[in-house]
């Protein structure tokens, strides 16, 4: 049973206006898993997700610290510990409240996302090589 350790991972940096680092942990593209994918984003103090979809997939968000979590304009403070669910094609966003300290979200889509193009297939395609050397995940 593979036991995998988030910290471990490469980190794939999305820029500017809603700059944050993302980590692929488990993914059809990667472990060849199916039907879900598990990304760990990790947000700098007062950062954000961004407002955004996920047309196909259903979303839980942890919140591995403090901060805010938004489903359609609508934001609630969230304390560590805290679960968002966002249906599929529901516009959300995460935010950092922190002026200090970086927000940890570990995220599982349901299903799998697709991560054929853009900044999913580069982030597969880190994760990939960094599975095939690494040794004790």
């Amino acid at each position: 049973m593979p036991l995998y350790h988030p910290d471990r991972f490469p980190s794939l940096r999305v820029g500017p206006p809603n700059e944050r680092d993302v980590k692929m942990i488990i993914d059809p593209a990667t472990t060849g898993c199916t039907g879900f994918s598990v990304l760990v984003s990790i947000l700098p103090p007062g950062g954000s997700t961004g407002v955004h979809v996920h047309d196909g997939s259903v979303e839980i968000v942890h919140f591995c610290g403090r901060g805010r979590g938004a489903i359609r304009g609508e934001a609630e403070d969230a304390e560590a510990g805290a679960v968002l669910l966002v249906p599929a094609g529901t516009e959300h966003e995460c935010r950092n409240t922190s002026e200090a300290e970086s927000l940890r979200l570990f995220c599982v889509f349901l299903p799998a996302l697709d991560a054929k193009q853009g900044v999913l297939a580069d982030l597969a395609e880190l994760t990939r090589r960094f599975l095939t050397g690494a040794k004790g995940n």
